[in-house]
């Protein structure tokens, strides 16, 4: 289902993007979508049941653009290190895109329904995330490429001072 609000540029209704809340083009490759990377990730999310997505979000997500292509994680295996804990893993990763509360609760819930999941911390106003995981049963590069196809750009963590990084923690 569409909503319906006024183009004041031009006095015309159109018709708002499920997913963005942007206006849906004429002939729009995807009907109810102004492009087809958001209908992909709105697919995506009820698909696996995270539509609180937006009703944390305020009722829309950011728009996509294009889907999702699985890129190359050459840096992936230099940026792992052991846990504390014999077996475990943890990866510290920059993401892009994280803009509200809604993004968080996402990331956070797309972690905990994996198997082999062990914590997560995030720090949104620095784009950081921690990940602490049991290599054996969760294919992290998989749940990164999840990560990506929901709109949001992962990639190493760059250097940062460590104060900063706890001040703003969500866990």
């Amino acid at each position: 289902m569409t909503d319906t609000f006024v183009d004041h540029r031009g006095s015309r209704t159109a018709s708002q993007c499920r997913h963005c809340g942007l206006p849906v083009p004429k002939d729009p490759l995807q009907e109810g979508f102004c492009c087809s990377g958001c209908a992909a990730v709105h697919r995506l999310l009820h698909d696996a049941e995270l539509d609180r997505f937006y009703d944390l979000g305020g009722g829309r997500g950011r728009p996509i653009g294009q889907p999702f292509v699985p890129r190359t994680r050459d840096w992936l295996d230099a940026s792992t290190s052991t846990e504390g804990v014999a077996g475990l893993e943890r990866l510290d990763v920059d993401v892009q895109g994280i803009h509200c509360a809604a993004c968080v609760w996402l990331l956070q819930e797309h972690w905990h329904r994996r198997e082999g999941t062990i914590d997560i911390q995030l720090n949104p106003s620095i784009g950081r995330i921690r990940l602490v995981y049991d290599p054996a049963r969760l294919d992290i590069a998989e749940y990164l490429d999840a990560c990506e196809s929901l709109g949001y750009r992962i990639g190493p963590a760059g250097k940062g001072d460590s104060s900063a990084e706890r001040d703003l923690l969500v866990r």
